[in-house]
């Protein structure tokens, strides 16, 4: 079986587990945020990348039971407390990335493992604002049932996270508020 055919059916799996859809919001635990520019600045001046996934026993006192906190309109926030960094296969990591295939398989299997839900993947724009590229609309293929985050580093010593959800109907990348929680 191919790599790119086993992604795409298997994380098939890993999005119904996910409450992503209706998302309008966003929030990060603090530890899980320092770990995710962490990992963005650790591969400055290429584009980092990765999952965000939500353990459900690290975060009881967002929503347990779900990986999204509902709020008084309905709506949904997509909940990240664990980075999985993976490694950047492209030929130009500079201006683009790629999942590393074997990092990526060893990445699904952990969050299944630790009965973690996938609720996004993430990237870094090293030299630019975190709004989305067409090299990004390319790559959505994977992340239509997920959140989609991006880290700006172009300024390296202030980094900007915004997620984002890709709405099919419109073709286009919503963004979403983001907070951030401690724990």
């Amino acid at each position: 079986m191919k790599i790119n055919q086993w992604t795409r059916e298997n994380t098939a799996d890993l999005y119904r587990q996910s409450a992503t859809a209706q998302a309008t919001g966003a929030a990060i635990t603090e530890q899980a945020r320092s770990q995710l520019i962490a990992a963005c600045r650790a591969a400055y001046p290429n584009e980092a990348c990765g999952v965000l996934a939500y353990a459900e026993q690290h975060a009881h006192h967002i929503n347990p039971g779900n990986n999204s906190e509902h709020t008084s309109q309905g709506n949904s926030i997509v909940q990240v407390n664990t980075i999985y960094p993976i490694r950047n296969a492209a030929a130009d990591s500079a201006r683009c990335f790629l999942f590393h295939p074997q990092d990526w398989i060893s990445t699904y299997y952990a969050i299944q493992k630790n009965r973690q839900s996938l609720v996004g993947f993430y990237h870094s724009h090293p030299g630019s604002l975190p709004i989305p590229s067409a090299a990004d609309y390319t790559g959505i293929q994977y992340s239509t049932a997920a959140s989609y985050w991006i880290i700006s580093l172009n300024n390296p010593h202030i980094p900007v996270v915004q997620p984002y959800l890709f709405n099919q109907d419109t073709s286009s990348f919503e963004p979403l508020v983001l907070a951030q929680v401690s724990i």
